[in-house]
């Protein structure tokens, strides 16, 4: 039966209004914003809303309500990157005037250089090195260069993170209370030990000169990590990946390569898309749904949770845990399961419905449980837009094999 607005009452009526003529999700939804906004939040405030009755308008508003937390939490966070890029691209440029080809860190390798630009330290957890390089010439000695490397050996997670210019930005801008004493390189707990073992590094020592572009003479000091060092870089977080992947139902196996594919096991990774930490948690995507999941309420991951390696291990697992039982809930087979979540965990789910569904999640799931592991594989490398994504799952699949064979 059709009924005209004279029919309505008065409080129908206002909302039948509102529903014809009100034309944003910030006017219908009545949305409380701050004044100082972001390009994203104002972008979210005003798509347009159409809803097909009372039921849904109280649907989609509450949602959007949910939504627009995620986007100005997102934008808060955009804005302290935003600060820390301007300093650091700043720093890149006064850098670049010393150094022909300089390098800073990335999530497999600590770089640091001095006040005066003149010395670089690199602790490289992919090549398991650790570099001091100098353009000081003749007014730097090898015993100096020595010297450099032993501090360097020794620093602590917080320290690496302070004296990196990008983090430092993030951690002042941020307000980081407390950063990890653990330390950076996997040295032995006991101190005597630890000085023998930094005597033997040293002893290894290889000298390198050169002449750069600019004509500085560079000399660089290199020494490898210990045996015992190598041992101890991936075992040293065993008791929380255990504990997290058994809370989750997780092989351990799994996890660890996850962890070595990110960063290498370097415990203050950071990458400038950005991700922190050894499994280089994304503070406005993945952070929002495992600090969502973990505590009840998303929570923007600016603070202590990016630096500590254990807590990035609990929000990292967590994160892989929503990705099985929420975004690829269904699927059957936990090999095509698995393939899928580590392609998610590095490209995001939409490829994966995509490829599998046409961008439906409820065809993807029901395709995938029509094929074979195998088969599931081979498609995701052969029509995943993305080339890391499809390298970082044969990566992820081939050292979980590794870890398979030797584990301990």
């Amino acid at each position: 039966m059709k009924i005209g607005l004279w029919q309505l009452t008065p409080i129908a009526l206002l909302l039948s209004s509102a529903l014809s003529y009100a034309e944003t999700l910030e006017q219908v939804c009545e949305l409380q914003v701050d004044s100082n906004q972001c390009p994203s939040v104002e972008y979210f405030l005003n798509k347009p809303f159409d809803a097909k009755d009372e039921f849904d308008k109280y649907k989609l508003c509450s949602e959007a309500t949910f939504d627009l937390y995620k986007v100005q939490k997102s934008c808060e966070f955009d804005k302290y990157l935003a600060q820390a890029q301007i300093q650091f691209d700043q720093y890149k440029s006064e850098v670049s005037k010393v150094w022909d080809s300089p390098t800073f860190s990335s999530k497999h390798s600590w770089v640091s250089y001095t006040p005066s630009l003149e010395m670089k330290r690199e602790v490289n957890f992919e090549k398991n090195v650790i570099k001091v390089t100098t353009i000081e010439g003749e007014t730097t000695s090898i015993e100096e260069l020595k010297e450099a490397i032993i501090q360097t050996s020794t620093l602590t997670i917080g320290d690496a993170q302070k004296n990196d210019v990008f983090t430092a930005e993030l951690l002042k801008s941020t307000d980081v209370k407390e950063l990890s004493g653990e330390p950076l390189l996997p040295l032995s707990n006991d101190k005597k030990e630890q000085e023998i073992e930094i005597k033997q590094a040293i002893a290894q020592v290889t000298i390198t000169e050169s002449t750069d572009s600019k004509g500085n003479k560079v000399i660089e000091a290199e020494i490898p990590f210990l045996p015992s060092w190598l041992n101890r870089k991936e075992k040293r977080f065993f008791e929380s990946v255990t504990t997290y992947a058994n809370k989750y139902d997780l092989e351990p196996e799994f996890v660890l390569s996850i962890i070595k594919t990110e960063s290498a096991f370097d415990p203050r990774a950071t990458s400038h898309i950005p991700a922190f930490g050894l499994m280089q948690i994304v503070p406005s995507s993945a952070g929002l749904d495992a600090t969502s999941f973990l505590y009840g309420e998303q929570q923007m991951l600016n603070r202590d949770y990016l630096f500590d390696p254990a807590k990035n291990i609990e929000v990292g697992t967590a994160y892989i845990h929503l990705l099985r039982s929420r975004y690829f809930r269904g699927i059957e087979n936990s090999e095509n399961l698995k393939y899928c979540v580590t392609a998610a965990y590095n490209g995001g789910m939409a490829p994966i419905y995509r490829i599998f569904g046409n961008g439906s999640r409820k065809k993807a799931i029901a395709k995938l449980n029509q094929l074979s592991p195998q088969q599931v594989y081979d498609t995701i490398q052969r029509k995943h837009s993305a080339a890391e994504t499809r390298n970082y799952l044969k990566k992820v699949h081939n050292t979980e094999l590794k870890y398979e064979q030797n584990m301990i």
